[in-house]
């Protein structure tokens, strides 16, 4: 990770800021997504303590976001977390931030002892970080039709079991983006990488 980057879970005082960039790094989109991060903050599935902001000189230039969302499947639901959403100020994408903030995200989320983190975006991206494709464990996600099948991805931590599986149930908070939030992924994943 840079040395130059501070990672640290968000407060009260920082909403205001995590939504100016969130609404900055995703452009026309940047207002129905900034609201999914205030839909999830009022939500049950809101984890502070999984919800982190990239400082530099001071200054919160990212933000990412795991909640919780369950799988179905015939034997019931099992929670797990997604991420979603990752935003990176414009003059700060591709210098590490949205990297920096992926690899706390999962070390935090391992250290919950959440099983895994699900996820809609770049493969190319993503794979850096050890995501794999849904569908290798048993975890279906209804992508839009222009997405790759590769674009449903998984990171299975430490707590992960084989029988947690079946498909994405996402919670109300995304119904009202979701068409946003496709449409963003990944020209936001490209600008984020690094």
């Amino acid at each position: 990770m840079n040395r130059k980057i501070r990672i640290r879970a968000e407060k009260h005082d920082d909403y205001k800021n995590i939504h100016t960039v969130v609404e900055e790094a995703f452009g026309k989109e940047g207002q129905n997504v900034a609201e999914l991060v205030t839909l999830i903050r009022n939500s049950n599935n809101y984890i502070p303590e999984l919800s982190f902001v990239a400082e530099v000189k001071g200054k919160i230039v990212g933000h990412i976001m795991l909640s919780h969302l369950n799988l179905q499947d015939e034997n019931g639901l099992h929670q797990v977390v997604t991420l979603s959403p990752l935003a990176v100020a414009p003059k700060m994408q591709k210098k590490g931030v949205g990297s920096a903030l992926i690899e706390v995200a999962i070390k935090k989320a391992d250290e919950f002892l959440e099983p895994m983190i699900v996820l809609e975006g770049s493969p190319a991206f993503y794979s850096r970080f050890g995501f794999k494709p849904a569908v290798s464990i048993g975890v279906t996600i209804d992508l839009p039709h222009w997405a790759p099948e590769e674009a449903a991805m998984v990171y299975p931590l430490s707590a992960y079991k084989a029988e947690i599986k079946g498909k994405v149930a996402y919670p109300p908070a995304f119904d009202k983006v979701n068409e946003a939030s496709h449409a963003r992924s990944e020209r936001i994943d490209r600008n984020v990488s690094s």
